[in-house]
């Protein structure tokens, strides 16, 4: 996306991505080489990505609390982001993860909290504020 475009969307942020692509030329030859791609980022859509993050890492906490991994306070701390980050989106989201079973819940909430910096608070709806100091205290909290 140009840069003449993202004046469409105010607030994106064009985030570089950078993969790896092999080329097998059938000689024994392979040519490696990166490629940078564009994606752009609305404030709207790092919240979504946010909330699933957060649905991931209330899945897993339930599934540990059956497990006897971790406690039923520390389930139900996840599934309360979970629900303030939902609330902010609106009715009709789906938050499943499109990823399989990942990382451990409290990397998840790691990169949800990652995620939600990625802009300026006053770039999120009202309330945002309240998951982003949730999840700072839940990280906090799990490292004692």
């Amino acid at each position: 996306m140009s840069c003449r475009h993202l004046a469409r969307f105010p607030g994106a942020a064009v985030l570089p991505h950078t993969t790896r692509v092999s080329l097998n030329a059938g000689n024994g030859a392979c040519l490696v080489m990166g490629v940078v791609v564009m994606v752009t980022v609305l404030p709207g859509e790092s919240l979504l990505r946010a909330a699933r993050l957060l649905q991931s890492a209330a899945d897993q906490a339930e599934d540990d609390t059956r497990m006897g991994r971790a406690t039923y306070v520390t389930e139900a701390d996840v599934k309360v982001l979970l629900w303030l980050c939902g609330s902010l989106l609106g009715e009709g989201r789906d938050l499943r993860s499109t990823s399989p079973a990942g990382p451990p819940w409290r990397v998840l909430l790691q990169e949800a909290e990652r995620e939600l910096r990625r802009f300026p608070i006053c770039e999120y709806p009202a309330g945002t504020l309240d998951v982003v100091v949730g999840l700072c205290d839940l990280i906090r909290g799990d490292r004692t």
